[in-house]
């Protein structure tokens, strides 16, 4: 089992945005898809410009979460930059870590 952890760095004027995005498309189409408890974490790291904000799930190996990575994850994030929530990709920078649980 591996933990998939996308960190996302969001200027405060874009924090309702971003969660509006995070919590009408991102999470449910990971709990959609892949039937996981998923976890919307704020990440307590002091920042002028920067709100940090990490979704978390379990998936069952790194395969699997490079496909999710490579396939399903650019078009929930591309989703964010649709005229209904306006953001763009300098104003979502992200980045993803897969971690083995031991």
């Amino acid at each position: 089992m591996v933990l998939l952890n996308t960190t996302f760095c969001i200027a405060p004027a874009d924090h309702r945005i971003f969660r509006d995005w995070v919590d009408r498309v991102y999470i449910p189409e990971i709990t959609r898809l892949e039937n996981h408890e998923c976890k919307l974490l704020k990440i307590d790291a002091p920042a002028e410009d920067c709100l940090s904000f990490a979704v978390q799930f379990v998936l069952e190996d790194s395969e699997t979460a490079g496909k999710w990575l490579q396939a399903t994850q650019p078009s929930l994030i591309s989703r964010s930059f649709s005229k209904e929530f306006g953001l763009s990709p300098e104003r979502l920078p992200h980045f993803s870590t897969i971690m083995e649980i031991l």
